[in-house]
């Protein structure tokens, strides 16, 4: 991902299923801080967002090797917020259960080396930017008003702008195999 025409410095995990980016699309965002990402996960425990951070970690600090690996992270941070979700290929499920059983013990890995971790939210309304979390829906008529939150992980030294200026996050296809494979269970679950 880009963030504000840069080079690509951020690896972003979507933990906001229900609302949709296009790709190829640019979208305005506000960074949190990491008590941003916690408020915007509070439906969730704190270890649970700890989990998730671990999880983005993962992703961002070692290479993803096959498109595969990272469907199998993104897959693993819905499934932890949304109980239930299963992957529809029993290979990324199995690696999905692997990543999800390791969540802790990669984000203190990530504590350990100090990493911290943002939340980029973008409702529609800008004046609801930290006060939102993965499962508001800022204008009850359009489902999908708020695009989807992500969280990042940050090496040390590496923060985001948190003052209420928007940063500009460009999407081009991270996680599409994970969007696929989510998309093929709601499919055949409908």
């Amino acid at each position: 991902m880009t963030l504000d025409g840069g080079p690509l410095p951020y690896v972003v995990f979507c933990d906001d299923l229900y609302n949709y980016v296009n790709i190829g699309g640019s979208y305005n965002y506000w960074a949190t801080g990491e008590q941003g990402a916690n408020d915007y996960l509070s439906p969730l425990s704190l270890t649970t967002a700890h989990e998730i951070a671990g999880l983005a970690f993962l992703g961002t600090a070692n290479p993803i090797a096959s498109p595969q690996d990272g469907a199998a992270i993104q897959v693993a941070i819905w499934e932890i917020e949304y109980a239930g979700l299963q992957a529809t290929d029993p290979t990324i499920q199995t690696e999905v259960n692997t990543l999800i059983a390791n969540a802790l013990n990669d984000y203190t890995t990530f504590s350990g080396l100090g990493w911290t971790y943002a939340e980029l939210e973008s409702p529609c309304n800008p004046t609801l930017a930290g006060s939102i979390s993965y499962t508001a829906t800022p204008y009850p008529s359009d489902a999908n008003c708020q695009v989807q939150g992500q969280i990042v992980a940050l090496e040390p030294g590496n923060t985001l702008n948190t003052t209420p200026e928007p940063l500009t996050l460009s999407i081009f296809g991270a996680g599409l195999a994970g969007a696929a494979a989510m998309r093929r269970r709601k499919k055949t679950s409908a």
